[in-house]
């Protein structure tokens, strides 16, 4: 979805203001010529593209055919995909530097497979290198933009959002590689694979074990290969003169033949700025040593026997010239390195500057490894494993909860399952799990698989969901005899559907893509979201209140509003915000900028990694509603959560607006507690979307005979205006210390 209109330059709408002003306001016969002009524009705008993408195709070949090209491969890695660690010990989220991404140098790995290693031992210049970062930028640039053609003016809606769909699931499918956050990742796929290691070591040589704990082993010594190259550099950098320089360099590059090097008696000769960029320059000759393992350090850092490191380096590797028949267009969407990470050297060296990249493809690459008959036993697995570990995630945090898990039921003669109802307080959380399978096609962005995909995974959950919501809220009295939760007292029925896959993360925010007439009618989407993502909601937010609360909100916010943002987005902005869409528009046209949200809850998944004891990103709470939550919570009377919800209704900005208020206000009601009608309450009262106000009633140990008279008076206050039904009354002992609250009560 480009709107190039804005894309128009000054010329154009100067040209456009003529030919309005030509057409004496005729409003047809201009809005056609607007359509020319843009299509014109498109035209200029998708030839430009093509000529770029092709230029820049051809450019990065003869980068490759005439430099080292594990060179380029090393610098790529090393100065655009590595982030450092701050003081604080936190990980940076994102290189300093922008524009390259791992997508990048994945592309350029194929293409540098494609030719048989080059003899050149050293780059044709050094200088080649901001200009060879500059043609990757340009191809990225130009590959979104080159597909767009004139006829983008004329499509009709429906088109014009398959359209949208479409480009949205294939630039994910190029750029994004995160389903989850590392330690994430690695233990979904032990749980699914290593139950199926027979298979793989009869098959293979090796168990998925053995795989998954070879390239975790990889990255780790790939990140101390770095952070020692990091210190070389650093040492270059803060050198004051040129003979602790030299000395440093000795004790900081053992590992290097530099005899000969160093005794050259004209680095003496040099200016400190010119030995810095010397030495820079022999550190960048030295790079791909980095990413080089032979085969005894894999054994010594894997700890497994030469023969299954052999296995395993045949079964996820390519050696040069392996890919030269290979269509360049097609890496795009598939790159064959994705599932086969390893530059093979010979027989005792491989090359590998992003085994990252195999866990990011781990499920396909894991799950294709066989016959059919494996690949139906992979298919039978992953569809327990989602099943039981969004089970033993909801057991982990609602302690307290009933749990039934395949429940059949009937509706009109037909029998149904649902995967887990959960029954906690008076809500009931019903959950639906698809594991099915992303294929490649639909990936790349084709109609017919997408649209399919969608149905299964996204479509069909919601559907199955909502029959089941809609049957408890009919009041069958058979039905309720023979369901398993007792749902005499239930007031708030919520769904969500989880997938072990994603298709583009369009699942986040369905409502934007209606107009591809993909989705039913009477469509009613629920919230629907990735295991990793759905392990992450109940990590982040702990309490069965805050994760049924966020449940609920995020069901509002995928019915009214369009936005932009992942799950991990949502989730960052409810912990800030509690999803105040105060300011938000219900206009089908305005879009919500979402992204950034996520940025602490990254930097700590990322961190932990590195630090013990780490705090955990948390819900922002003003002290006395995190009091009162808290005790709230302790207490766990019938019905808390209600009353849980509407204090989550008031967004933590307003919170401590009131707070604000509240010793002033205390110290008047010490001053005025014995005079008749003194004030001692705050009123909150929410705008028409919510219908139940909040009164905080304030008074003291004498005064506390007539507690229930205040309440009372509260809640008649509070239900002053017509839309409000009900209100919620805090009262509070202000001699008393030691408790948040001191009776809370929900009247209507």
């Amino acid at each position: 979805g480009v709107d190039f209109s804005n894309l128009v330059a000054h010329d154009t709408a100067e040209r456009l203001g003529q030919l309005g002003a030509w057409l004496s306001g005729d409003k047809e016969k201009i809005e056609e010529a607007r359509k020319e002009e843009k299509k014109l524009l498109i035209e200029e705008v998708s030839k430009k593209a093509n000529l770029d993408y092709e230029e820049s195709k051809r450019e990065i070949n003869y980068f490759f055919e005439k430099n080292p090209p594990l060179q380029l491969l090393a610098m790529l890695s090393y100065y655009e995909l590595t982030t450092g660690i701050r003081d604080n010990g936190l990980t940076k989220i994102e290189p300093e530097h922008g524009g390259i991404h791992q997508f990048h140098v994945e592309y350029c790995q194929a293409i540098a497979l494609k030719v048989k290693k080059s003899d050149n031992l050293f780059l044709s210049e050094y200088s080649i290198y901001p200009d060879f970062v500059k043609v990757l930028k340009k191809l990225s640039q130009s590959l979104y933009l080159k597909d767009y053609n004139s006829d983008l003016v004329e499509l009709n809606e429906e088109d014009a959002s398959i359209k949208e769909i479409v480009k949205r699931v294939q630039s994910h499918t190029q750029v994004v590689r995160n389903w989850g956050f590392i330690d994430q990742v690695t233990s979904i796929l032990e749980e699914i694979f290593i139950p199926l290691d027979d298979h793989f070591f009869s098959n293979y040589g090796f168990t998925a074990q053995d795989v998954l704990q070879f390239f975790k082993k990889l990255i780790l010594e790939m990140e101390s290969r770095l952070t020692s190259k990091m210190e070389v550099y650093r040492a270059i950098y803060l050198s004051k003169d040129i003979e602790n320089l030299i000395k440093d360099y000795e004790n900081l590059t053992k590992s290097v033949n530099r005899n000969e090097f160093l005794s050259h008696d004209y680095l003496t000769t040099l200016s400190l700025q010119e030995l810095k960029s010397l030495l820079y320059s022999h550190q960048d000759f030295t790079l791909e040593q980095v990413f080089i393992f032979n085969i005894n350090e894999l054994e010594k850092i894997s700890q497994k026997s030469s023969q299954t490191i052999d296995n395993i380096i045949n079964s996820f590797s390519l050696s040069f010239g392996d890919l030269s028949e290979i269509e360049e267009d097609f890496i795009i969407y598939d790159n064959p390195i994705w599932y086969k990470p390893l530059i093979k050297l010979n027989s005792d060296n491989v090359f590998c500057c992003i085994p990252q990249v195999f866990f990011s493809f781990a499920l396909k690459t894991l799950s294709d490894l066989g016959t059919s008959k494996f690949k139906k036993i992979v298919e039978n697995r992953r569809a327990k494993y989602l099943e039981d570990k969004i089970k033993s995630i909801v057991k982990n945090h609602f302690t307290d909860a009933n749990l039934f898990t395949n429940v059949k039921w009937a509706d009109s003669g037909k029998v149904y399952e649902t995967d887990l109802i959960i029954q906690y307080d008076c809500s009931i959380l019903i959950i639906e799990a698809k594991a099915g399978k992303v294929t490649p096609p639909a990936l790349r962005g084709a109609p017919g698989r997408l649209k399919k995909h969608i149905q299964e995974i996204f479509i069909s959950p919601c559907e199955q969901s909502l029959r089941l919501k809609n049957k408890i809220l009919s009041k069958d009295a058979d039905f309720i005899e023979e369901f398993p939760a007792d749902l005499s007292k239930v007031n708030r029925i919520l769904r969500i559907s989880v997938s072990l896959e994603d298709i583009g993360m369009i699942q986040t925010n369905l409502k934007r893509h209606y107009k591809t007439k993909w989705f039913p009618q009477d469509f009613s989407p629920c919230p629907s979201m990735i295991l990793a993502d759905f392990e992450t909601l109940f990590q982040i937010l702990q309490s069965p209140l805050f994760i049924l609360h966020y449940l609920d909100r995020r069901q509002d916010l995928e019915n009214q509003y369009n936005f932009e943002g992942d799950e991990l987005d949502l989730i960052g902005n409810y912990l800030t915000t509690l999803f105040d869409t105060s300011y938000f528009s219900t206009n089908a046209n305005v879009i919500h900028n979402l992204n950034g949200f996520d940025f602490k809850i990254k930097e700590y998944y990322e961190s932990k990694r590195y630090i013990d004891h780490l705090e955990k990103p948390t819900i922002k709470l003003s002290p006395l509603w995190e009091g009162i939550i808290n005790q709230l919570e302790k207490r766990s009377i019938e019905r808390w959560l209600d009353i849980g919800f509407i204090l989550l209704q008031v967004s933590p900005e307003d919170q401590f607006d009131i707070e604000k208020q509240i010793p002033k206000f205390i110290r008047n009601v010490r001053r005025t507690w014995q005079k008749k009608d003194h004030i001692n309450t705050i009123l909150v009262t929410p705008d028409e979307r919510m219908d139940t106000s909040i009164a905080f009633v304030f008074y003291r140990d004498q005064d506390s005979s007539k507690r229930n008279q205040y309440i009372q008076n509260a809640a008649q206050k509070g239900l002053q205006k017509e839309f409000l039904k009900k209100c919620l009354v805090v009262a509070i002992n202000i001699d008393q210390n030691e408790r948040a609250y001191d009776a809370i009560t929900l009247l209507n």
